[in-house]
C-alpha cells in the first residue's frame, strides 16, 4: 500500500523511470499534463509511451499523431522516437505524425532537432545539433521516410500560421483526457 502511494505521488511512476502509456480510440482525442509539466495531446487512434529518468524525458510514438507543449528543462532533453526518426525539443511546441514508414514533424513554437533513427540516452546527440541532425523552426515542417532525412533541396517546408490546428486531421483538443486514456 505504501509503495503504491509512493509511486502515485511521484507522478504515476514517471520520476522512477517506469513507462506510462497513453492512447486514444478511433474518433477520440486526449490531453494530459505530464509529470514534468509538459502537455501531451493525442489525436484519434494514437498511442505513446512516456518514460522519464534523471537524464532525459523520452516519448515513443507507437502510432498516430501527438502534439507536445514541452516544459523547458536544460538538464533533461525531451525526445520523441517515432519509427525511423527521433526529435529532440529545444524549448518548444511541436507535432509528430507517424504514418507507416514516414514521420512528419511540424513545429508550432520554438525549434526541434530531427535525427534519423531513434537515439539512445548515451547518444552523442546534443541540444546544439550536429551533422546528422536537421534544425526545424516554428512554422516549418519536415518528413523523415524510412530513416532517410530529407534532401537539402526539400529539408523544410513552411506551414501556414496555425497550420497544425486548421488541418482536419490535426489536433487541438480542448477537454482534458476526453476520448483518451492513460494506462
Amino acid at each position: 500500500m505504501v509503495a503504491a502511494v509512493l509511486v502515485w505521488a511521484l507522478g504515476e511512476g514517471q520520476w522512477l523511470s517506469l513507462p506510462k502509456t497513453y492512447q486514444t480510440t478511433h474518433g477520440g482525442q486526449g490531453m494530459w499534463q505530464l509529470a514534468d509539466g509538459s502537455v501531451l495531446h493525442l489525436n484519434t487512434d494514437s498511442s505513446v509511451t512516456v518514460r522519464f529518468s534523471e537524464h532525459e524525458r523520452l516519448v515513443t510514438l507507437r502510432q498516430g499523431q501527438a502534439l507536445f507543449e514541452v516544459a523547458h528543462e536544460a538538464v533533461r532533453p525531451f525526445r520523441v522516437n517515432s519509427g525511423d526518426s527521433s526529435t529532440v525539443a529545444v524549448g518548444t511546441e511541436f507535432d509528430v505524425y507517424r504514418r507507416g514508414d514516414a514521420t512528419q514533424i511540424t513545429v508550432v513554437k520554438g525549434r526541434v532537432l530531427v535525427y534519423p533513427g531513434p537515439l539512445s540516452v548515451s547518444s552523442s546527440a546534443s541540444m546544439a545539433g550536429d551533422e546528422h541532425s536537421l534544425s526545424v523552426s516554428a512554422g516549418q515542417q519536415t518528413t523523415v521516410r524510412s530513416g532517410v532525412m530529407p534532401t537539402a533541396a526539400g529539408q523544410c517546408r513552411s506551414v501556414p500560421r496555425g497550420g497544425v490546428a486548421r488541418t482536419p486531421d490535426r489536433i487541438r483538443p480542448t477537454a482534458t483526457g476526453r476520448g483518451g486514456r492513460g494506462i
